[in-house]
This record gives structure tokens, sequence and C-alpha cells, in this order.
């Protein structure tokens, strides 16, 4: 059995190494065309096409659960028949199980989000007015809230999207199955992620107001966690802009800076849509962002300050508030445009949207 295993172990190297090319392909290829593309974002058209990905991202998944299934089951029968041992060979066997089961979980991931529904399609069927999501797109990846891993964990799982792409209930268990193995994982996939602006805001808003919308991001691969995406074309994109900010019910934004950013801001101002513009600052100061370091020395991004997009605010018609907002705030603009604070200190997704919920009541949108 141990010899079984041995050439078990062999083949899956040699397995791997015959379709690294096509792993690199479907991840290693995607992210750096990312890189590459989001150095130069700020003198970037949008591409003249729709987002689509067409990697099989689902057939890879399961492949790479097959092989760990043939593993597990050759090595309980090691166990079963005496040639393996609990105390001496429990941890080479996990060692063996956990590279196929990540690559299995990770690519499963990517078939969730590349069967998201685009906006367009959700409010097809929620007849509620949407939120729309503003933001710099080089800002969108940012940490927003730095939480303890057991609080990550309904902010990273990808089953909540489960019901967005009718994912059946076999591949529903399936998926929640390799991200319960602790002993393999150590969940490592689900919980060690930060969690970005719209993924802490998604689920609150998708309940008290309406759907979660947002413009997609040109260099995207694959749609990003948290908002619905339209993915539009270059003659397209303010056009639908102007269509989802005028029918949304809200827009929220985080500090940023660009110049289709900056062209949203004036025609929100124009177009007398201020009142349900709502600018939200992060719960914590100075939280931590593990990418930090590529985006100071490899992206050449520097992070959105209150002062810089102050700046942007004042030079776009907006007026500012006497004091800066400070940590969990929410600021939003009376009809005049003078501006309003309506929460400090707020922590938790509830603490944020329920103030802008009853703004949006007393104005009558809702």
């Amino acid at each position: 059995m141990i010899e079984t295993l041995k050439t078990i172990g062999s083949t899956l190297c040699f397995v791997l190494l015959c379709i690294s090319p096509f792993v690199l392909i479907g991840f290693g290829v995607p992210a750096l065309h990312y890189i590459s593309n989001r150095r130069r974002a700020r003198n970037k058209r949008r591409h003249n096409r729709q987002h689509e990905s067409k990697f099989p991202y689902r057939w890879v998944a399961y492949f790479f659960l097959v092989v760990t299934l043939v593993l597990a089951a050759y090595a309980v029968m090691g166990f079963i028949n005496g040639q393996l041992s609990l105390a001496d060979d429990l941890d080479g066997i996990a060692a063996l199980l956990v590279l196929p089961l990540i690559f299995a979980t990770l690519a499963f991931r990517s078939y969730i989000m590349q069967k998201m529904p685009a906006a367009a399609e959700v409010l097809e069927d929620d007849t509620r007015p949407p939120v729309l999501y503003l933001r710099s797109f080089d800002q969108e990846s940012l940490k927003f809230v730095h939480l303890p891993d057991a609080e990550k964990e309904k902010y990273n799982d990808f089953l909540v999207y489960a019901d967005d792409i009718q994912l059946p209930n076999f591949e529903r268990k399936i998926y929640n199955l390799m991200t319960q193995l602790t002993i393999v994982t150590g969940k490592a996939p689900v919980h060690g992620e930060d969690i970005t602006f719209e993924k802490y805001f998604r689920a609150e808003v998708n309940q008290r107001i309406g759907p979660f919308v947002a413009l997609g991001n040109p260099i995207d691969d694959l749609p990003t966690e948290g908002a619905y995406r339209d993915y539009q074309t270059d003659g397209d994109w303010k056009e639908v802009f102007f269509n989802r900010a005028s029918q949304s019910a809200g827009i929220l934004m985080q500090l940023g800076s660009s110049n289709n950013l900056q062209f949203e801001l004036t025609s929100i101002l124009s177009q007398g849509m201020c009142t349900k513009l709502f600018i939200i600052t992060p719960p914590q100061a100075d939280v931590k962002d593990r990418t930090a370091w590529m985006r100071k020395y490899i992206l050449r991004e520097k992070p959105a300050t209150w002062e810089t997009f102050a700046t942007i605010l004042k030079s776009n018609g907006y007026q500012l508030p006497a004091q800066p907002p400070g940590i969990g705030s929410v600021l939003t603009f009376e009809p005049d445009g003078s501006p309003l604070l309506l929460v400090q200190g707020a922590f938790q997704p509830a603490e944020y949207i329920q103030p802008i919920y009853t703004r949006l009541s007393d104005l009558r949108v809702l």
C-alpha cells in the first residue's frame, strides 16, 4: 500500500506539472494582466467589449476534487489494512491531499464568480430601486475593515452567491464540505481574505434597500465579490451610469480619486442627485492592507485620504463640512448642496445603513 501511495504521489506530481501551464493561464496570467493594466489604469480607456470569461473553472474544480477523493480512498484503505499509521503517516497524507483540494476550492470559487448575473439581469427580477456603488477602480480591492477570523466567515463565504447563480444543492454541499475541511485547508481560502467595502455592505444593502450594483472595472477577468456588475463598452458606460444613478434609491461611495469618478461626482451634483449620495468612511483608523506593498511599489498607487478627496469634492462644486467626518461616518448633502453628517463612530454594516435608510425614507425615495 505504501508503494502504491508513493506511485500515486509521483503520478500526481507529474499530472500537476503537466497541467500547471493551464493553471497559470487560468489564474496567473489574469493576475499579471491585472497588475499590468492597473499600473496605467488612470490613463487606460475601457475596452470595447463586454466582460466575459470562458475558462472552464468548473471542470478544473471537479478534476482536482476527483484527484483528492482518489488519494483519500487509497489512504483510508491503507489505514484499514494497517499499512499506514495514524500516528506516523497522517501528516504526510494530509500534505498529499492539501494541494489538489485547495486547487479545487479556488477553481470552484472562480466558477461561482464567473456565473454571477449582471446588474441588468438582477434588476429585471428585483423591482426595488437599486443602490449604486461608486469608487475609483484602484480602490475597490482595498481592505475596508479588520475583523477577527470568526467574523470574516460571513463576508467571505461564497455560498452567499449560490442563489444568484442557481447553484445546485449537491454542488453547494460539495463546496461547503471543501471549505470546512479544517484539518487539510485550515479554512485559509475562506477566512484569510480581507473585507472590502462592497463585501462588508452587500448583504445589508440588498436586504434593507435594494440590489447593490456597480459599473464593472474593464480590466476584470472575473467579477469582483460584492455588488452586481455592469460591464460596458467605451461608448456606453456614461449612459449606463446616468441610468443607474437616476433610477437608484441611493449612491454609496468610499474615498477615492480618478477622472471617471470626478465626472460621476460632477454629474450627480448637476443633475440634482446629491441628496442621495452617501460618502462612507472606514470604521477603523489605519487599517493594515496585506497588499499595501504591492500597491505602493508595483502598482504605484497612493491610498486616498480625506484631504485629497475633499479637494476633489470642492473642485467639483460640493460644499465641505467644517471638520473631517472621522472614522465610521456617513456624509450626505442637503438639496442646496450643504453637507450633512448622518452618523459618526459606526462599525457594523447596520449602523451605517440604518441612518441611510431613514434618510432615504424621509426624502420619500423609498
